[in-house]
């Protein structure tokens, strides 16, 4: 085998060994984007209020009594 062959077949294995691991990495980068996709659409808005559960909480703790909780309520619910 001559020079030129030696090297084109080192360049060759190369040019595999990027080309393999540039596909990896564009796999990886893809199934990491559906994980996230997956996670934004599972954990997305559910249609319940944050701060009426967050009353609910407080009041099921007992930090705030009936009256408390019917003000807030109210409030919330002209919000």
């Amino acid at each position: 085998m001559d020079r030129v062959e030696a090297v084109g077949g080192r360049d060759a294995d190369i040019g595999r060994h990027v080309t393999d691991r540039v596909g990896k990495l564009v796999g990886e980068t893809l199934a990491n984007g559906g994980v996230l996709l997956f996670r934004a659409l599972r954990d997305g808005d559910d249609g319940s209020d944050g701060a009426l559960d967050e009353l609910r909480r407080a009041y099921a703790r007992g930090d705030i009594d009936d009256e408390e909780f019917d003000r807030r309520r109210e409030r919330l619910d002209r919000d």
